[in-house]
């Protein structure tokens, strides 16, 4: 593990603690597609696998490469066209999410997302708008390591 990387999950942990989710994740998108690069979980629950299916969340992918958040306290506030995402949000044990795109210019770099699972949460305007500046500091992060310019 890089320094960065340790550094970011020991950055995820103190937030996913602080925030009481119980997992908190850092997807990188690359020409392969999605990767769960680190992800952090409380006591009990298990991380995310590291490989994403292609196909595991076909409309949040399409929100986030957009630029727009994907947030929901429970899984029926997904709309109809997101019916596989809900069936693999179910899969993973997810009750409510939040989901962050992580974006230099046009290109979709990753995803910080929080995830509860032992009960349904609710995301506050506030804490969405919180968790924006953290995660322009984790594209900054990823779009250095890149050799990428991050603009908003």
């Amino acid at each position: 593990m890089s320094d960065l990387d340790g550094a970011i999950e020991r950055g995820l942990q103190r937030v996913g603690t602080f925030l009481k989710v119980d997992r908190a994740n850092l997807h990188e998108y690359g020409d392969e597609g999605a990767i769960v690069r680190i992800s952090w979980a409380t006591d009990g629950i298990r991380p995310l696998s590291r490989v994403l299916e292609p196909d595991q969340f076909p409309w949040a992918t399409e929100q986030l490469r957009g630029g727009h958040i994907v947030r929901f306290s429970r899984l029926d506030e997904l709309p109809e066209q997101a019916s596989i995402d809900r069936q693999s949000y179910q899969r993973s044990g997810t009750q409510s999410d939040l989901s962050l795109p992580l974006r230099a210019g046009e290109s979709l770099l990753g995803v910080l997302s929080f995830d509860s699972i032992r009960e349904e949460r609710t995301w506050p305007d506030e804490l969405q708008s919180r968790l924006q500046l953290l995660a322009e500091i984790f594209t900054g992060a990823l779009a250095d390591r890149a050799g990428i310019i991050a603009k908003p």
